[in-house]
């Protein structure tokens, strides 16, 4: 029953070219998966599974890289780690090859024209980047190329809001505020919203909220934020952060794992320490470990739905500008307010 009805749907296919108003004549589908159909992302995640084992398999054995292979639909990454230039390319040469030998096997075409190579380290060049799932990936990971991405984009989201203003509701130009504008500035912030370039985009943000509260542009955002109800850029970036760390707990070391003493922060999670003092400082893990050491016990104890929930709530109301702002004595009083409120 299961064969005949997965036979059923992949075979049987036509398809044709529509050009200028003119039609090819039908040509069958003799392999794939036809795109748009709910079925088939699952299939071709079936059709792909073996392809990271043949990848594993054809460099075991390799002491001079470390290899792994990252699959997202049809996104195809390969992670290189080695210790000479040499070894880079000879291992980035066999991982292009046997990513190819797969496809052939397998009735598919490797695109060279979309095949990229991105060699991080610290004297990289930031101009070379490349997108993977929306994101612009440069070679020292500073995330300049993205946020100055980021930040035209939103300066055109900036521009439409403002035509906006002039023709709907406020309630309408809020909607399309969540829509157009902090999507996309959401959007992978737990990666780069520690980064320099995140205040730039903060700047357009505070101009986007202007445009929703039809104040001037010398008004103090702050109250803005409070009054709509929407985080500011650092809140967004706190709530992800903090969410990270609540949600993936045994992924994280406590102080206590290191010795059996009954000490009083035992069941704090232990800090970890980079060697370079500004990657430590707008690392996700390390900031959120900060922060949620900071917490308050009951607000720490808190399911993971419950948690975001409530940190949201004391995030709207205090509307930080920074993440330094958030010390353990402005997480208690504020968490007082939100529980008076």
């Amino acid at each position: 029953g299961a064969l005949r009805f997965f036979e059923s749907y992949l075979f049987g296919w036509k398809q044709c070219i529509q050009y200028e108003g003119g039609y090819s004549d039908f040509t069958p589908l003799l392999a794939g998966v036809r795109q748009g159909s709910i079925l088939g992302p699952l299939l071709f995640n079936i059709f792909v599974i073996d392809l990271e084992t043949a990848f594993v398999a054809r460099h075991t054995g390799d002491c001079n890289a470390t290899t792994r292979l990252i699959l997202y639909a049809d996104d195809i990454t390969a992670l290189i780690r080695s210790a000479t230039h040499v070894d880079f390319e000879r291992t980035v040469e066999r991982s292009k090859a046997s990513i190819s030998e797969w496809c052939r096997a397998n009735f598919l075409v490797l695109n060279d024209d979309k095949t990229q190579v991105l060699r991080f380290g610290a004297r990289g060049d930031d101009s070379c980047a490349v997108t993977l799932l929306g994101l612009r990936l440069d070679e020292r990971l500073s995330w300049n190329v993205h946020t100055q991405t980021l930040a035209r984009a939103l300066r055109k989201t900036v521009f439409l809001l403002r035509r906006l203003s002039f023709a709907v509701s406020p309630k309408v130009l809020k909607n399309a505020y969540h829509g157009l504008f902090e999507s996309r500035l959401s959007y992978g912030i737990l990666l780069w919203g520690g980064s320099g370039g995140a205040m730039p985009i903060f700047r357009l943000q505070k101009a986007a909220i202007r445009l929703l509260s039809g104040a001037s542009a010398d008004t103090h955002c702050r109250p803005l934020f409070r009054r709509l109800g929407l985080l500011t850029l650092p809140a967004l970036f706190i709530l992800s952060t903090l969410v990270r760390v609540r949600n993936n707990l045994s992924a994280f070391p406590r102080l206590g794992d290191t010795h059996d003493y009954g000490t009083r922060h035992r069941d704090m999670l232990s800090v970890q320490r980079l060697r370079l003092t500004l990657v430590q400082r707008r690392s996700p893990d390390f900031v959120g470990v900060r922060l949620f050491n900071r917490l308050p016990e009951h607000l720490r104890s808190l399911p993971p739905r419950t948690f975001a929930n409530k940190t949201k709530e004391i995030l709207l109301n205090i509307a930080p500008y920074a993440v330094e702002e958030m010390t353990t004595e402005v997480w208690c009083s504020d968490v007082n307010v939100v529980v008076r409120l």
